[in-house]
């Protein structure tokens, strides 16, 4: 449930973990379901040209059988015990800045989307939930690849779910030179070329559900991402640590 473009990790492993538990009870539910709500994101933007974002965005999710289809694109996913289940899902990754409206960086080459095959495996023991995941490129857009662990813990207070969680990952060369380095024909006297590095990026996330009223339920999340050097030395980025938050309210037919 990755809600806003793909300036930075954050959600997706944070809500990722939040719904381990979830998944695992609806990878062989026979019957359709959906569920849509809002969310309203405010996230901090690292990205020299960029501000910081505040949206309100729709949240849509179909789930039918081993399938589901959100804004993040469609997966697949095989429950293989009480404990343990696989998926694989296919999702778009944007550029991380805005070629059109930011000053700055407006002479920059384009930097397109890229579909790529995420292989997830998730582990639920009893209140502990862990995350493995491997993440390409399957359009040959940046040739990289990414690799994820993350942890998480459910924890009942507040008259809901409080899931703490931490997650790091490991960006490919290519993927983050495409994304975040600068090439020869795109430097200028204030911002020298740059080629990506290999990196790895770690997170921390809280999150809390609540189900207040039958099929409604409310969550919000609070996150720091620590940008690995690979990242955080490129010209492009003005900052090392990234800061988001996310509240809303879904209805689960």
């Amino acid at each position: 449930m990755q809600l806003t473009k793909n300036k930075v990790v954050t959600l997706g492993l944070s809500t990722g973990l939040m719904f381990v538990s979830s998944m695992f009870s609806s990878a062989t539910a026979a019957e359709f379901s959906s569920t849509v709500g809002g969310v309203l994101i405010s996230s901090q933007d690292y990205i020299i040209g960029e501000d910081n974002d505040i949206q309100l965005a729709p949240y849509v999710s179909l789930e039918y059988g081993m399938f589901s289809l959100d804004e993040n694109g469609l997966a697949v996913t095989y429950e293989i015990d009480e404990a343990n289940a696989v998926s694989a899902a296919l999702s778009q990754r944007e550029s991380v800045f805005d070629r059109k409206d930011n000053k700055t960086l407006n002479h920059f080459d384009k930097r397109d989307s890229a579909t790529e095959l995420t292989i997830n495996w998730m582990k639920s023991s009893g209140a502990d939930n862990f995350l493995l995941a491997a993440t390409g490129d399957v359009s040959n857009t940046h040739d990289g690849y990414q690799l994820t662990a993350g942890y998480s813990r459910n924890i009942s207070a507040l008259g809901g779910m409080l899931i703490p969680s931490i997650g790091v990952s490991l960006q490919s060369e290519d993927l983050v030179d495409y994304y975040y380095g600068v090439r020869s024909n795109e430097s200028t006297a204030n911002l020298a070329s740059y080629k990506g590095k290999e990196t790895v990026s770690a997170e921390l996330a809280i999150a809390h559900v609540y189900n207040f009223s039958g099929n409604w339920s409310s969550f919000s999340s609070v996150s720091v991402e620590y940008l690995g050097s690979g990242i955080a030395d490129s010209p492009i980025v003005k900052k090392d640590n990234v800061w988001t938050a996310v509240v809303g309210a879904v209805y689960e037919f």
